[in-house]
């Protein structure tokens, strides 16, 4: 089900095999894509898993018999279209080298068939007993450490009254631009990222932050300050997050410039998003501190726009933005009467 079908299609992606792209500009904070559920026997809630990049052959049965038996479950023509998923383990020597132990030839077949369900199913985060479930569109989503559109599962939108999930772009994309998710944690460093791909998915990132052979707009993006900066960013978001989380406390000098080299290293590393809208957020507040109204109200707005792109226009972060955003809209418009009356204030 989908809102805006023009905006993507799905067709090869070259090396990555099919992935999808987008058939006309996209806007930022655009929902691109409200995908369901491929099948209810493939939804599973609490079914436990290791951590988000942990080799495959650290699962045991408890997590591959249980989606075999719901695969077998499937009509035979929902099995082939489960099947045209592609994953590490059809690689020939990945029974091999990854397996459990000595595994039987059905055994090999079991976690052939598993594994393109843990490798390409999305889990609702944050939560005691997550659910997991397989959407069959968004599964075709290829990585990239500069993505494009962040994904959101839900279990209920304006769209869809059911599991689904959402993407959303993070930035403007061009048409004919693979749109492309981030699989493992985005602010580390290249080589710890292209060691968790090769752990969990067995490949080798060629983005423009990983190989210096690959350039975007003549522009390469990999260089052995991008390590750095990603774990610097990391540090200025914590800060971030502490300057929104304690409000009340005293404003200290320096913060301001700080987060806004993180805004800098953001641009640089084009790390959009959840990242981009943590810094804006927090800029935010040390502005109003600091009664520079106007610049809280512009960091706001940007930061709900950003926040309603990864959190929904409903959630509780968003709303209590809103009303930051129509305080300081408030306190500018005050500001602006106090300084041009005549020119400012509207006659009653």
């Amino acid at each position: 089900m989908d809102p805006v079908p023009a905006a993507y299609n799905i067709r090869n992606a070259g090396d990555k095999g099919l992935g999808i792209l987008a058939t006309r500009r996209i806007k930022r904070g655009e929902l691109v894509m409200v995908d369901t559920p491929f099948h209810p026997l493939l939804c599973f809630q609490g079914l436990e898993h290791p951590e988000a990049t942990q080799p495959l052959r650290f699962f045991d049965d408890g997590h591959w018999q249980p989606v075999h038996n719901s695969f077998l479950g499937l009509s035979p023509e929902m099995q082939a279209r489960y099947l045209t998923l592609t994953n590490s383990a059809e690689k020939e020597d990945w029974i091999r080298l990854h397996a459990p132990g000595r595994p039987t030839r059905a055994d090999a077949q079991v976690y052939r068939i598993a594994a393109k369900f843990w490798e390409n199913a999305f889990v609702e985060p944050h939560v005691r007993s997550p659910k997991r479930a397989l959407y069959l569109t968004a599964a075709r989503l290829n990585h990239s450490c500069t993505p494009n559109v962040e994904v959101r599962v839900r279990c209920k939108t304006e769209v869809v009254d059911t599991w689904c999930v959402e993407v959303r772009a993070v930035c403007y994309i061009e048409a004919d631009a693979e749109l492309t998710i981030c699989y493992v944690p985005i602010l580390s460093g290249p080589d710890v990222r292209s060691e968790d791909l090769r752990a969990r998915w067995d490949f080798t990132c060629r983005c423009v932050a990983c190989d210096p052979s690959v350039s975007s707009d003549g522009q390469i993006l990999f260089e052995p300050q991008s390590a750095e900066r990603r774990r610097r960013l990391d540090d200025q978001l914590r800060e971030s997050a502490e300057i929104w989380k304690n409000r009340d406390a005293p404003l200290y000098p320096g913060a301001i410039e700080l987060l806004q080299q993180a805004l800098d290293t953001v641009k640089i590393e084009r790390l959009h998003g959840g990242a981009e809208g943590n810094v804006h957020r927090a800029l935010s507040f040390l502005f109003f501190g600091r009664e520079m109204f106007e610049g809280a109200y512009e960091h706001c707005v940007i930061a709900t726009e950003i926040a309603v792109t990864s959190l929904g226009e409903n959630s509780s972060a968003v709303r209590e933005m809103n009303g930051m955003k129509a305080t300081f809209y408030a306190k500018t418009r005050a500001g602006q009467a106090a300084t041009h009356p005549a020119s400012s204030v509207p006659c009653s």
